[in-house]
């Protein structure tokens, strides 16, 4: 946070006259020791509780009057009554590593200083292992008041990412240079407003910012706002890692890489240029049609619109290190996103799919870049049936979810592996899209074998049996539905 946030609060709280509050205390001078661990406690907790981001001690201000009286507070080398030991360090170890920041100002004239206690997350903020809490202005142990704690707890463990801050007090100026807001309107064909307060309150509305205190117009953006809106994702600290990276290699494996890029921007505003630098990296051809010259992809561009939101809004942004990622091959692109999956990866046809991230998810939704299942999984596999593509093969490995789409291959080309899992992906997409059965017809032609080859098709039924994912009809066992059917 920098001074000028810190000034617009406090003009907000002296001129509305904000009394000490759950989260407001002011002093003039220095106060016992003990105190500042339980205020940091008691402050951080209510914060949590009434949904606010952080809370605020401001020595130099009088409670009641409101009057600018100054302090000869210096937090940076006070040191503890008989000790050498400074006082921060001495708090960060009592209150378990826990992220406050005093910062000192000039404000009118006047020596401030303020200390920022962030709300409490995940867990209570306590003091030598006791949570304190605030009532209106006076500091107790939590345990005194049981329905608080209740209270705090579901809200410590309903926080979502999303609800996350990417930057703390910025201005409505700071708000608007960061964010693509423009590109929000455009989605929606809509209007951009002619004022900016208009502008602001969709964000708060969306739950792309938040306001840092109601009675000042300074603002936090959330993860969710940085992830679908940020102009650079380098500007939100913590965010940079979860920018979607491109990879090109020669070949079909990872030896070399033509290129090795990261993509900066938000995942909403974004898209539109991500999907055609993915699309210029792929093989294409130019035929006519109907008399006109275009450019065929090699792959359909609905695969691609409808695999990589799905990892994006996926991916499980409690596990660092790992962004999402986009490797083209050869033969082939892998789509990567960071977490375990939260349904069986062959069963991401038929069933609900579940979103770690519901507010992403949503608002991509909303925005029309994904489907409103939240997977598009069965638009994939129709466009690779229609196109005669090799299976869908979705994996989990090292906590992620890697989806790989591959270029046309010949029968011969296609290994006992790729056989079974097209066999079975052709079964699930006639039971579950088209509500008929498989035969050793349908999968013949599915394969472009000739029905004088009808064993071959068999002995891959057959296969595809033995692995558990395909059974025979109860009127007919040369009809086969899914093993999940």
């Amino acid at each position: 946070m920098e001074d000028k946030e810190i000034i617009g609060i406090l003009d907000g709280l002296i001129s509305k006259r904000v009394n000490e509050s759950e989260i407001i205390e002011y002093k003039t001078n220095l106060f016992d020791k003990e105190m500042f661990g339980k205020y940091i406690s008691a402050l951080s907790n209510s914060a949590a509780l009434l949904d606010e981001k952080r809370a605020y001690i401001f020595w130099g201000i009088e409670d009641g009057t409101f009057n600018v009286v100054g302090t000869s507070f210096e937090p940076f080398n006070c040191k503890l009554n008989g000790s050498n030991e400074l006082l921060i360090p001495w708090l960060t170890k009592m209150t378990g590593d826990f992220e406050f920041e005093f910062r000192k100002i000039e404000y009118r004239g006047k020596n401030i200083i303020v200390l920022l206690i962030p709300a409490a997350r995940w867990v209570e903020t306590k003091f030598k292992g006791i949570a304190y809490i605030r009532i209106e202005s006076q500091t107790t142990t939590l345990d005194k008041y049981p329905d608080k704690k209740r209270l705090l707890w579901k809200k410590l463990v309903q926080e979502t990412f999303e609800e996350g801050n990417a930057a703390t007090a910025k201005t409505e100026k700071d708000v608007l240079d960061l964010l693509d807001y423009a590109s929000y309107y455009k989605f929606l064909n809509k209007r951009i407003p002619g004022n900016n307060r208009d502008i602001i309150t969709m964000l708060l509305n969306e739950g792309c910012i938040t306001n840092e205190l109601s009675v000042s117009s300074v603002y936090n953006i959330t993860n969710l706002g940085a992830l679908l809106f940020a102009k650079n994702l380098e500007d939100f600290h913590g965010l940079s890692n979860k920018a979607i990276r491109i990879i090109k290699y020669k070949g079909i494996n990872r030896l070399e890489a033509e290129s090795d890029f990261t993509f900066p921007e938000g995942y909403a505003c974004g898209f539109p240029r991500l999907l055609n630098v993915v699309k210029n990296m792929l093989p294409k051809k130019e035929v006519f049609e109907n008399g006109i010259r275009t450019l065929r992809y090699a792959y359909p561009e609905i695969v691609l619109r409808e695999l990589i939101p799905n990892a994006l809004i996926h991916q499980d942004f409690m596990i660092k290190g790992q962004q999402p990622r986009i490797e083209i091959f050869d033969d082939r692109i892998e789509i990567t996103n960071a977490g375990e999956p939260l349904i069986p990866t062959n069963r991401f046809l038929d069933m609900t799919p579940i979103s770690r991230n519901e507010a992403l998810a949503r608002m991509m939704h909303k925005l029309r870049i994904c489907e409103e299942r939240g997977s598009g999984i069965d638009r994939v596999l129709d466009a690779i049936e229609k196109n005669k593509m090799p299976a869908l093969v979705i994996k989990s490995e090292h906590s992620s979810v890697i989806s790989s789409v591959y270029l046309y291959k010949s029968w011969n080309q296609l290994t006992k592996e790729d056989k079974i899992n097209l066999c079975y992906q052709h079964c699930c997409y006639l039971f579950y899209l088209e509500q008929k059965v498989m035969t050793n017809q349908s999968l013949r032609e599915r394969f472009n074998v000739k029905d004088m080859n009808h064993a071959v098709i068999s002995r891959v039924i057959s296969d595809t049996r033995k692995e558990g994912l395909i059974k025979g009809t109860a009127e007919n066992a040369k009809k086969y539905i899914p093993f999940w059917a």
